[in-house]
């Protein structure tokens, strides 16, 4: 599965998410803002009793980037915005 995104080419960190109910989760961090990333085939693990099954695969893109928290707040405060884009594919069993 190819996803990709723009803008892109910020050292902002990006991660993955896919989801499903007839796979496990599956995370992959990528450091820098790439605009693309490949799941690669096989990388989405099913449960034994969810190897037959085609389902929806909920995919998640979040950027995050770190800044600094107003002076005025606790000198402990940090700050850390995400940015979240959402889209569905199918997965289906791979042919024996």
């Amino acid at each position: 599965v190819i996803v990709e995104w723009s803008p892109s080419g910020t050292s902002d960190d990006m991660r993955i998410e896919a989801n499903g109910s007839c796979v496990f989760l599956y995370t992959h961090d990528i450091p820098g803002d790439t605009g693309s990333f490949t799941i690669p085939a096989g990388a989405l693990d099913a449960p034994e009793s969810s190897k037959d099954e085609t389902c929806d695969i909920d995919l998640e893109v979040t950027r995050s980037r770190s800044g600094s928290a107003d002076p005025a707040l606790d000198p402990e405060s940090s700050v850390t915005l995400r940015h979240r884009r959402t889209s569905k594919f199918t997965s289906t069993p791979a042919a024996p």
